[in-house]
């Protein structure tokens, strides 16, 4: 069991993280691994902060969009100033003792993924993952096609090289490719991985918070049998993959690696959690036609030691619980 800490930025509210670890230290069943992650700005960590999160065993998604130039048109603070000097400082408190994993929202400011990749590899990070703000002109959507083509080219050179870091939209589709594992659903939403705002209403997603009306209700009131029905019932509708949700996934030959849409996004454009989004598809597309790229030009001792790097990351990041 992961109990995750999200905002707006939730180390604000620092006492409340320490008082829910500790809640759940308490209750939690020793035959219940729980371990516990934070998603953060970075602009709140103190050498307290990161010497509780580091007793505790936390996973961290730090948000960072590329350089302090392009960063700082993106993450304002309230005073009006850019926030890259503040978690550039902040980094050395969590480099040694945290799995950390470098997040990044690629938008109109920074659609050349090639360049903030590489960036923020410099910084030292060994995870990266990045994520499309759904407000992407399509002009520059088109563009970031182009440079993500020209990434996983970079990537195949540096793992030639014996450069190894996590690009984790690679990695972890190659995972399952190596692993002939099926993707039913496109992320755990509404079976294994629910949320609760602020206010004590519980969601099958983050996104959802604000939704009232895809509210599971309160927690407090929510009833177990009556969540376990929920999560019966959504866990059906997924049927077996997204072909047999969706007629428009049905003869896509990435099906089984893919899951379908965004939920959250899917059920913003067209008000059906299930529904196909263009855009989604061809981001998804070109990402596993990259993978299968890379997979046959790295063969043999570049692929194995690729591997060897991810079993040691992802062995760090298990070793947490």
């Amino acid at each position: 069991m992961t109990v995750t800490f999200f905002g707006g930025e939730p180390l604000l509210r620092f006492d409340f993280i320490k008082n829910v670890v500790r809640y759940t230290e308490k209750i939690s069943p020793k035959t219940i691994a729980t371990q516990f992650a934070l998603v953060t700005n970075g602009t709140l960590i103190s050498p307290q902060i990161a010497s509780f999160l580091k007793e505790k065993r936390f996973i961290l998604s730090l948000s960072i969009d590329g350089d302090e130039e392009t960063h700082d048109k993106i993450r304002i603070q309230k005073n009006g100033s850019g926030s890259y000097g503040k978690i550039f400082n902040n980094l050395p408190l969590i480099e040694n003792g945290l799995p950390v994993l470098a997040r990044v929202t690629i938008s109109n400011h920074n659609y050349n993924v090639v360049k903030t990749i590489r960036f923020i590899n410099s910084l030292g990070f060994s995870r990266i993952v990045y994520e499309l703000d759904h407000n992407l002109s399509a002009e520059n959507f088109g563009n970031f096609l182009n440079f993500s083509d020209e990434l996983f080219a970079y990537y195949i050179r540096s793992i030639r090289n014996k450069e190894y870091y996590d690009l984790r939209n690679a990695t972890r589709i190659l995972a399952s490719i190596l692993l002939k594992k099926k993707s039913k659903s496109h992320c755990n939403a509404g079976i294994g991985y629910m949320c609760v705002s602020a206010d004590g209403l519980l969601y099958p997603c983050h996104r959802f918070i604000g939704q009232n009306d895809l509210s599971l209700g309160h927690v407090e009131e929510l009833e177990r049998d009556s969540l376990q029905q929920f999560i019966d019932g959504f866990n059906e509708s997924l049927k077996q993959d997204a072909g047999e949700r969706n007629r428009k996934c049905h003869m896509c030959p990435f099906t089984l690696l893919c899951g379908g849409s965004c939920y959250y996004h899917s059920y913003l454009k067209k008000q059906n959690f299930f529904s196909v989004i263009k855009e989604d598809c061809i981001f998804k597309q070109n990402v596993f036609k990259n993978v299968l790229k890379m997979l046959c030009d790295l063969r043999g001792t570049d692929l194995q030691n690729l591997l060897n790097f991810l079993k040691i990351v992802w062995g760090e990041e298990k070793r947490q619980i």
